[in-house]
């Protein structure tokens, strides 16, 4: 049930449907839940496993790398559905933030596109490890490259944020 995304709750009811008399609580759901997803994960380290589903899953990614350094900075990925959807319907952009709310209190750009019949539709999104013009620049670049026609893209749409602003007139 961990593996098909179910709640802890939903497996406690469950086990509790099951067997009447059971001796389970929520704390051996969590382990158990804990292990299972060690052992998917295996050695890598979170960041590996990252790539290793982005791949497996054929996403499109790119990300950045410190200077100097090993470590990432920014990682961009988008489904490759959404990159489909995005070249038919190209001409409204519309990007938000997601503040600090994930395990490492990074910030997650989302951008979002729009069809035809006003339906939404996730595009791509970018973990970046800050809001400095630079990260943004590239962030936004690296949804622009997933168009075939770069210059099909008309609208975006933003937060009145100065620097976002000013990247995007870019």
């Amino acid at each position: 049930m961990t593996v098909n995304m179910e709640l802890p709750r939903n497996i406690m009811s469950t086990l509790r449907k099951r067997r009447q008399l059971m001796a389970t609580t929520i704390k051996h759901i969590y382990n158990a839940r804990h292990g299972v997803k060690q052992f998917i994960q295996g050695p890598r380290t979170e960041m590996q496993h990252l790539m290793k589903c982005l791949v497996e899953g054929k996403y499109l990614y790119s990300h950045r790398v410190l200077p100097g350094t090993e470590m990432i900075s920014d990682i961009f990925w988008a489904h490759p559905d959404s990159v489909k959807l995005f070249n038919m319907f190209p001409i409204v952009l519309i990007m938000g933030w997601i503040y600090k709310i994930n395990k490492y209190r990074l910030p997650l750009l989302e951008f979002v596109g729009s069809t035809s019949t006003e339906k939404t539709y996730a595009v791509a999104f970018a973990f970046m490890s800050s809001e400095k013009e630079d990260n943004f620049f590239w962030a936004l670049q690296s949804v622009r490259n997933l168009l075939q026609c770069q210059d099909n893209l008309k609208v975006i749409v933003t937060d009145r944020n100065q620097t976002r602003m000013k990247v995007v007139d870019t």
